[in-house]
């Protein structure tokens, strides 16, 4: 660095020394969907530093917590978030923080009513804002054995009634930024073949 006068006139140089530690290499983001945090690793990382912040700053993380894996999930009420990675040497020398990304996590959609008509169920849900909703009913509570999994872009839907038994209910939301919901609690559904032929149980899991 040297100093330059105002007639052009340039001084002596003056030098420091000084030493830059790049790494380990901050972490390649891949995604956070669904409030999941998902990295690729770079160089020599033995874990990872995640922040979570949601003014950007991170001058008051909500979460700053060591990672051995490659993913983080946590448990987020709606809202707009930002985070970022950084990662870990085995002697416990961090890198650099890798670039904040935000990210949005959304309510899931519901609660959901249910009216029977002509043999038929039609469910309902508060809805708007031209979102597409994933709708899923199955035989079990793991949603492996599907009666129907549909995406459709209104706030209802309706199947041909299924014979006596247990059946599960389950839907998200899509929103048009690209954004999607968690799904919503299960709902439990049983059918009979007597009046009242029908009953929808509240969700065995509150929605997040």
């Amino acid at each position: 660095m040297r100093a330059i006068d105002d007639a052009g006139l340039e001084g002596l140089d003056a030098s420091r020394t000084f030493e830059v530690r790049a790494r380990p290499l901050a972490p390649t983001v891949l995604a956070a969907t669904d409030g999941r945090l998902a990295w690729r690793a770079e160089g020599d990382a033995a874990r990872y530093r995640v922040q979570l912040a949601t003014d950007g700053r991170f001058a008051t993380p909500l979460i700053d917590r060591g990672v051995d894996g490659l993913e983080l999930a946590p448990q987020l009420a709606p809202g707009r978030y930002d985070w970022r990675v950084a990662s870990v040497a085995a002697d416990g020398h961090q890198g650099p923080w890798g670039e904040p990304h935000a990210f949005i996590v959304r309510a899931a959609p519901g609660p959901v009513s249910v009216t029977a008509y002509n043999q038929r169920l039609r469910f309902a849900w508060p809805g708007g804002g031209n979102q597409l909703y994933d709708v899923q009913l199955a035989r079990d509570a793991g949603f492996t054995d599907l009666i129907a999994d549909q995406r459709i872009g209104e706030a209802a839907f309706t199947v041909a009634a299924p014979a006596s038994g247990t059946y599960y209910l389950r839907l998200r939301g899509t929103y048009p930024d690209g954004t999607t919901s968690p799904w919503s609690g299960v709902q439990t559904l049983r059918t009979f073949y007597l009046l009242p032929w029908w009953s929808l149980s509240s969700p065995a899991v509150s929605n997040p």
